[in-house]
């Protein structure tokens, strides 16, 4: 059975990959902004877990349309026992990051 807990959101544009400075954490949601003239037909959002040499706990890959995709972590998330770090596909305008 999960546990229940605060849920805290935090937003980060294209220009702001790196890390999220919310320390660890467990990644419940994140939403992606797409615009379709990103020059592919796929992007990529990757978060790693304490550094962009940190381990992979995502890697996620959306369509290039001008949409919102939302995607929920099932369960009790996605753990980063470090701040995790985003990186940013070029076409991915931001992304929210539900975290717990």
């Amino acid at each position: 059975m999960s546990h229940s807990s605060d849920i805290k959101a935090k937003k980060l544009l294209q220009a702001d990959s790196g890390a999220l400075g919310i320390g660890p954490a467990r990644i419940r949601q994140i939403q992606v902004l797409t615009h379709a003239d990103g020059g592919s037909d796929t992007y990529t959002v990757v978060i790693k877990d304490g550094g962009s040499s940190g381990e992979t706990i995502l890697d996620m890959t959306v369509l290039s349309a001008a949409d919102i995709h939302s995607v929920n972590i099932p369960a009790d998330g996605i753990r980063s026992v470090a701040d995790p770090h985003v990186t940013l596909g070029t076409g991915i305008v931001q992304v929210v990051v539900f975290y717990a």
